[in-house]
């Protein structure tokens, strides 16, 4: 397998979560002598760009990175995709995640040991692991006959450190009603602990809080605070595993790998977990002069780079020479006969940038075959690694800077976290310098199937095959004995087969793919699970109600209880 180019789409490049399972991939396949690609979509569920595509044997989405469209487009060339954290049904795309229900397990059974029985959680419910631990967590109140109040959730917009800020302030006003507290991402439990001592609450004694993720940063703002560790190091070695038994037709054993968390008490785990990844970081970034080198030119170097129109890009080569071997900027054109293509605008080595024609047509690349033959011919098409960093102006997508690395060149080693952390910086700041948008990629209409009204007094959900989001209408989740307003913000956005009974599920999935695959209606009857708890018959009716270039984009379900 020494030949293997595989691809990673993630939606960002660092983070403890991002970061951690990127590192491990890109490490693993450096171990391999895989060619390694990596693509920022900058978003979830709308990057449908093929980019390189034709040079892949296999690729990696973490969460939702792709768009469904793009994956299609994948697997329709026969090549393999494994997704981190997301479900692409309808189409079969097998799913390694980490194991939520199991995670919230240890973390409730850890407070109740203690003898905590008011708790509550607080998270982002409009993601997909944190709305799947919820989910878990109300079961578990249940469980252990405790009730679900109003004080048993606060809903926070993102999983940053400054969310867990924002709860703390909202919490704080009944702080003597509840005993502990579930955070369900890292940040936000780092903000909502920081919040709370600053404004005098005596932690743990008065409150116990333990949240999910294990990353370094904790150790520097809350060391010793319970955590949930995801064991990221597996969910990456699993994904790879996965693909590579795709590419070589080995059948896999199941189509969703669950990987069990660990409840850390005290010591973390993360520096012993992760010391393959990060000794390769740690050789560089325990170089004292290095790591002066990257923060004190952080902001002179990106500026000249900026100021000289990115012609002066490889000045930062002897910070990541690892990483850093040649680049190339390209913008998105139309050629003459209205095809999207990539147009090569400057190459950048070592010692020079090299401007070309904007009327060269070798310079006008199919974006599957992106850098292209002509780029391939002159510098060659064996570099190790490729990471493209897209630029967009005015919320579109522009162009890409892709970076050529080759660790052979290197004689020390650098920081991969620092390089993609600078160039981000100067793709977005490049975005910014455009003062115009200097392409607009046509877009296309959809062409309504039936009238598409208001779906008030019909129970029913709407799913957008483009980027995989699920609506619930309020008639539809009172079908499910779902009535208080906090219900319905909880489940709204649940996915289709959350509330499937288990013998059920192969044939609904059947069902649905028949109906898309030929733009028509279904039929059939289901068990779905309610909110008390059991499960009840119900017919569900599903359509097709808007397409695009003849396939399904907007899917209706409409359900009702058979008595």
């Amino acid at each position: 397998m020494s030949a293997l180019h595989l691809c990673v789409i993630a939606p960002y490049l660092q983070g403890g979560y991002m970061g951690e399972i990127i590192n491990h991939i890109r490490r693993a396949c450096a171990t391999r002598e895989y060619r390694f690609t990596l693509i920022r979509t900058n978003s979830l569920g709308e990057f449908s760009l093929n980019l390189g595509a034709s040079e892949f044997d296999g690729v990696i989405t973490i969460r939702n990175a792709a768009s469904p469209k793009m994956v299609e487009y994948l697997q329709n060339r026969a090549i393999p995709v494994v997704a981190i954290a997301h479900d692409y049904f309808p189409l079969d795309v097998p799913i390694i995640t980490s194991n939520n229900a199991k995670g919230m397990d240890l973390a409730f059974n850890y407070l109740v040991e203690r003898g905590h029985k008011k708790i509550t959680f607080i998270g982002d419910l409009s993601q997909y692991d944190l709305r799947k631990r919820f989910e878990r967590f109300c079961e578990l109140l249940d469980e252990n006959k405790l009730q679900l109040t109003d004080k048993s959730l606060i809903c926070v917009d993102d999983t940053l450190f400054t969310g867990g800020r924002e709860a703390a302030a909202h919490f704080i006003k009944h702080v003597d009603q509840v005993d502990a507290v579930i955070c369900g991402a890292g940040n936000t439990g780092m903000g909502f602990v920081k919040q709370l001592k600053a404004q005098g609450v005596n932690l743990p004694e008065k409150l116990e809080v333990i949240s999910f993720d294990d990353v370094a940063f904790m150790e520097l703002i809350t060391p010793g605070m319970p955590r949930i560790d995801q064991n990221l190091d597996q969910v990456a070695a699993h994904a790879l595993e996965a693909l590579e038994a795709l590419i070589t037709q080995t059948p896999l054993t199941t189509h969703t790998l669950h990987v069990d968390p660990t409840l850390i008490v005290g010591k973390p785990a993360t520096a012993e977990r992760n010391w393959q990844m990060r000794v390769h970081e740690l050789d560089g970034l325990n170089n004292l002069n290095y790591v002066d080198s990257l923060v004190n030119n952080s902001f002179e170097l990106t500026h000249k780079i900026l100021n000289s129109n990115l012609d002066k890009l490889m000045s930062l080569a002897p910070l990541f020479q690892q990483h850093m071997h040649l680049a190339c900027l390209a913008e998105l054109k139309k050629d003459k006969f209205n095809r999207t293509r990539l147009n090569i605008k400057k190459i950048f080595e070592s010692a020079s940038a090299e401007v070309l024609l904007l009327d060269d047509v070798e310079n006008l690349v199919p974006i599957e075959s992106y850098p292209g033959k002509a780029f391939k011919d002159k510098y060659g098409n064996n570099h190790p690694t490729l990471v493209h960093f897209p630029i967009f102006v005015d919320d579109v997508l522009w162009g890409f800077i892709s970076v050529f690395g080759d660790p052979q060149r290197a004689s020390y080693p650098t920081s991969f976290t620092g390089f993609t952390g600078y160039m981000d910086t100067i793709a977005h700041s490049y975005s910014l310098l455009l003062s115009k948008q200097q392409h607009e990629v046509e877009s296309e209409t959809t062409e309504p199937l039936i009238s598409d009204t208001p779906d008030i007094l019909t129970p029913c959900l709407k799913w957008d095959l483009e980027t995989g989001g699920v609506v619930w209408n309020e008639k539809a989740l009172e079908k499910l004995g779902f009535t208080t307003d906090l219900e319905k913000s909880i489940y709204r956005n649940m996915e289709v087969f959350d509330r499937v009974h288990p013998e059920d599920e192969h044939n609904l999935r059947k069902e649905i793919t028949l109906s898309l695959s030929h733009l028509d209606r279904m039929n059939t009857l289901v068990r779905l699970k309610l909110a008390q708890g059991g499960y009840a018959q119900f017919r569900i009716e599903g359509e097709v109600v808007h397409k695009k270039d003849d396939r399904a984009v907007i899917y209706r379900c409409v359900i009702s209880q058979i008595n």
